[in-house]
């Protein structure tokens, strides 16, 4: 090999991760924030303007005519003189007509709206247009979990025993949608908050699953799948401290955060990958879990139902899980914590397979401690500390690193029986 070939290989490497770099970074502008506008919710939802515009709207689209107008808009002269004076809300339908008749763009539209109400009369001040942000992630998580949305009234329901939990949503549903609770009950066994269709309304919007949930599993939203990384924690701490459980007991060595969810037998693929694409979230904070399995089965007037779940029990997971993600739920968080603070405790077996997964790496070609850990996914941490008590043996030993302050590249001297 000659200089010329090392100097064609080295262009043609630079000119391949120019041309990516360039295009990641043309995918990365084209990319766009999800977000609800006026005209996006649905047709149950009733709207207010500022004076001035809503007569110049009004106006506009009459040519100075009204009746003419209401014959347009297929609504009697007084209920349109009605609208116009602002004594009632205007409906989303008319609403788009009226804009398309004066020509006027519903960017400048939704600049101007006061309030926005539901059919039963309760209304809010929303600014639009309305974006994705950790507390959405959250209460879309709370849909899944402890909460509902039924789907006739669309009212968003939550219920939980969790003081903190309760009082998260209320904070949380005031800072998006500026409501307050239309209903409150609180009992020995849970506390339940109520809030008008304007809230549940835009949570479908966002990918909150209307009830029944053993009938309505979906995907996780795209929009937490493949935006902000703080999106998938608060989405991921919403269901897990909802319908999640913590596996802890003083006298045994039990250990695991574990995620139920029940669902008719014909729906169960659904739900299937519903918790495949949670366990895909949880994989991005080095936190792994076998795939989900069925737990048990019941009938209930005749239909058969099906509990299945994900199970975290691998030590260095469930560290990552409460660093990374945490619980808001402070008994599970207790529990988890006293489940750390025994430290990893592996069975003889289980520490003398991964040996031989290592050595089995190792054999062929020398790699990197990340390299290993992705290969074998399990959390880097684990790997690491079986890769040093095999150094300590002799069994294998550093040769460098990546580069500066970056993984050991690992070499095997001899293959033991371990």
């Amino acid at each position: 090999m000659n200089l010329n070939y090392f100097t064609e290989k080295f262009q043609g490497k630079y000119a391949l991760s120019k041309a990516l770099r360039s295009i990641f970074k043309s995918n990365k502008l084209m990319l766009k924030e999800f977000e609800i506008h006026f005209w996006d919710l649905p047709d149950s939802i009733r709207f207010i303007l500022k004076n001035e515009l809503r007569y110049a709207l009004f106006d506009k689209a009459a040519k100075k005519d009204l009746v003419f107008l209401s014959k347009n808009l297929g609504i009697s002269y007084s209920y349109l003189c009605h609208l116009r004076r602002g004594s009632f809300s205007i409906d989303k339908k008319n609403l788009l007509k009226i804009a398309n008749l004066s020509k006027t763009s519903l960017n400048e539209i939704e600049k101007n709206l006061i309030f926005i109400r539901s059919r039963s009369g309760q209304k809010t001040k929303i600014k639009f247009p309305i974006k994705t942000s950790n507390e959405m992630a959250s209460l879309v998580g709370h849909v899944y979990g402890d909460g509902c949305i039924p789907s006739k009234k669309r009212q968003f329901e939550y219920s939980n025993n969790r003081k903190e939990l309760i009082t998260e949503v209320k904070n949380f549903t005031k800072l998006i949608f500026n409501l307050n609770p239309i209903s409150e009950r609180n009992s020995e066994r849970n506390h339940d908050v109520k809030y008008s269709s304007i809230a549940g309304d835009i949570l479908k919007l966002f990918g909150g699953i209307s009830s029944p949930k053993i009938l309505n599993y979906r995907k996780v939203p795209e929009w937490i799948l493949n935006e902000k990384k703080s999106y998938k924690k608060y989405f991921l701490r919403a269901i897990f401290d909802d319908d999640g459980s913590v596996m802890y007991s003083k006298n045994f060595n039990s250990k695991g955060v574990n995620l139920y969810w029940t669902v008719l037998e014909k729906n169960k693929n659904n739900l299937f990958k519903l918790l495949f694409d949670v366990k895909k979230l949880l994989e991005e904070f080095n936190v792994f879990c076998r795939d989900p399995l069925i737990s048990r089965e019941y009938e209930v007037k005749g239909k058969k139902r099906l509990v299945i779940y994900l199970n975290i029990t691998d030590y260095w997971s469930l560290v990552n899980y409460f660093h990374k993600i945490g619980f808001t739920n402070r008994e599970k968080k207790l529990k988890l914590e006293k489940i750390i603070e025994r430290g990893a405790r592996h069975s003889k077996k289980e520490m003398l397979n991964l040996n031989r997964s290592i050595l089995n790496l190792l054999i062929s070609k020398n790699l990197a401690t990340s390299k290993i850990a992705e290969m074998l996914n399990l959390p880097i941490q684990k790997v690491l500390k079986r890769l040093t008590a095999l150094e300590k043996k002799e069994v294998i030993e550093k040769i460098g690193r990546v580069s500066a302050n970056r993984s050991y590249i690992w070499k095997i001297n001899e293959v033991m029986n371990l």
